[in-house]
């Protein structure tokens, strides 16, 4: 027991971030391969216990819900670990799309129509064009796919 103590305080430190992925009792791998963009959903995954610890260094999914709804970044092959890294937040904003933005300032709030130039994902800034002006600034993407700028 003492030697988990002292791994989780290693991750604490950083000296060793890989001891949740290791910890766990079981990994969830893909049935099929999913390819990039696909979003990833419950009927393509399937969860193996794990007989000994990996030898792998990267942090991999051992519980559905961190990857589900998940978009793959890049190719998931099947029967395989999945890399967290290899998931990423579904893109709430597309780029060319006309979106709302709400602007605020203090007490004052500002609503108006601009067009996204780059995609983006909830807490991702994307940049946005005002059609009126041709002024560009940055905008943060909210959970619900709202973009705001200035005072969060």
């Amino acid at each position: 027991m003492r030697a988990v103590y002292q791994k989780i305080a290693g991750c604490f430190l950083g000296l060793s971030c890989i001891v949740p992925a290791l910890a766990a009792d079981q990994a969830i791998v893909s049935k099929q391969t999913i390819y990039r963009g696909q979003v990833i959903e419950r009927a393509n995954l399937k969860a193996v216990k794990l007989v000994r610890e990996p030898l792998i260094k990267y942090r991999f999914a051992s519980r559905f819900d961190e990857i589900l709804g998940q978009v793959a970044a890049r190719t998931i092959l099947a029967g395989r670990f999945i890399p967290l890294s290899s998931t990423k937040a579904p893109e709430l904003v597309k780029a060319g799309a006309k979106k709302r933005v709400k602007y605020r300032a203090g007490g004052l709030m500002i609503t108006l129509v601009s067009v996204a130039l780059s995609d983006g994902s909830a807490g991702d800034y994307v940049k946005m064009r005002n059609p009126t002006t041709g002024k560009t600034f940055d905008g943060f993407v909210l959970d619900d796919g709202s973009i705001m700028a200035g005072d969060l």
